[in-house]
C-alpha cells in the first residue's frame, strides 16, 4: 500500500506540471524568432529625444549587451563619457551595479562612466526601468522549441508575479526533464547543436547591422507582445514619471541604455515617445566598423 501511494505521488508530481502548463503553451503558441523573417526596414541604434520645443531631453541607445569586443566597447565608452557629464539620469533595464555579473558590455561601460562623473555622489542617478526579479523570471522561463521557435509560457505574469513565475519555472523544468532527455537523446540528438548554430548566426547578423549603426525593424506582434509592447510601455511610463516628478536641470537630459530589440520593434519604446509628442533624431554611436 505504501509503495502504491509513493508511485501515485510520483506520477502526480510528474504529470501535474505538464497538464497545467500544456494549455498555456498551446495558448501562447510558438513564436518565430528568426529576425530575417519579419525585418521590415532599418533604423539607427541610438536616438536623441527632443520635446516639442526641440530641446534635447534624452538619449536612447539600443545595446547588444555582451556581444561586443573590447575595442568596440572603448568606442561606446568614449560616446558615453561625452554625454554623461550633462546627464541627470542613467536608465538601464534592471538594477545592475557595474561590479555584478549582470552588467555586461555596454551597460558595464555606462555604469563605469557614470561613476567616473559622480555616480558615487549621486550626481548621476541610476534608474532601473524594470525590477530585477522580473528580469530573472523572464530569462528563466524562455524555452526554445526549435532553431526558429520560442515559447514564453507565462507572458506578463513575469512582470506582475515574478517570484511565482520563478517557482513555476522550477516546477516545469523538473516535470519536463525526462521528456527533454528522451527528445535530445533519441528523437533529435542534433537539436542543441542546430539551435546553437542558428542563434550564433542570428547574433552575428544583428551584430553586423549594429556596428554599422543600424538595426532591422521588426513587427512586435510577431516577436511577442509581452516581450516588447507591454514591457516597453512600462519602461516609457517609468521615464515619463521620472521627468515629471524630478524635472531635468537646465540643458541636462537622461541617457537610457536598453536591449537592441526594444529599439528594433515597431511598437517598442521609440513608438511610445513619438505617441506622447516627442521627436526622435537618429544619433548612432560613433561607427564601430
Amino acid at each position: 500500500m505504501k509503495l502504491t501511494f509513493v508511485r501515485k505521488l510520483w506520477l502526480f508530481l510528474f504529470l501535474a506540471p505538464i497538464v497545467v502548463t500544456f494549455p498555456i503553451l498551446i495558448y501562447q503558441q510558438f513564436v518565430p524568432v528568426d529576425p530575417t523573417l519579419y525585418a521590415m526596414h532599418s533604423r539607427a541604434n541610438g536616438y536623441q529625444v527632443l520635446d516639442q520645443s526641440s530641446q534635447v531631453v534624452g538619449y536612447v541607445f539600443g545595446t547588444m549587451h555582451g556581444n561586443f569586443a573590447e575595442e568596440e566597447l572603448k568606442v561606446w565608452k568614449s560616446t558615453l563619457e561625452t554625454l554623461l557629464p550633462s546627464a541627470d539620469y542613467l536608465c538601464l533595464e534592471a538594477d545592475m551595479p557595474h561590479w555584478s555579473t549582470l552588467a555586461l558590455g555596454v551597460e558595464r561601460k555606462a555604469l563605469e562612466a557614470a561613476e567616473q562623473f559622480g555616480y558615487k555622489n549621486h550626481k548621476i542617478e541610476v534608474i532601473s526601468l524594470e525590477e530585477i526579479s522580473s528580469q530573472y523570471a523572464l530569462i528563466s522561463c524562455i524555452k526554445m522549441a526549435g532553431p526558429y521557435r520560442m515559447v514564453l509560457p507565462w507572458g506578463s505574469f513575469c512582470d506582475r508575479h515574478p517570484y511565482l513565475v520563478q517557482n513555476m519555472n522550477s516546477w516545469v523544468a523538473f516535470s519536463w526533464a525526462i521528456p527533454n532527455l528522451v527528445y535530445y537523446s533519441l528523437i533529435n540528438p542534433k537539436f542543441v547543436q542546430e539551435l546553437t548554430q542558428k542563434n550564433s548566426a542570428d547574433v552575428a547578423m544583428m551584430r553586423e547591422h549594429f556596428i554599422k549603426g543600424t538595426t532591422p525593424v521588426m513587427d512586435a506582434d510577431k516577436v511577442m507582445p509581452f516581450r516588447i509592447k507591454e514591457r516597453d510601455a512600462k519602461m516609457y511610463h517609468t521615464i515619463e514619471l521620472l521627468l515629471k516628478d524630478r524635472p531635468l536641470q537646465k540643458d541636462h537630459y537622461f541617457v537610457a541604455c536598453i536591449g537592441m530589440l526594444h529599439l528594433s520593434c515597431d511598437q517598442g519604446i521609440l513608438s511610445q515617445f513619438e505617441a506622447h509628442g516627442y521627436h526622435l533624431k537618429p544619433f548612432a554611436v560613433v561607427s564601430l566598423s
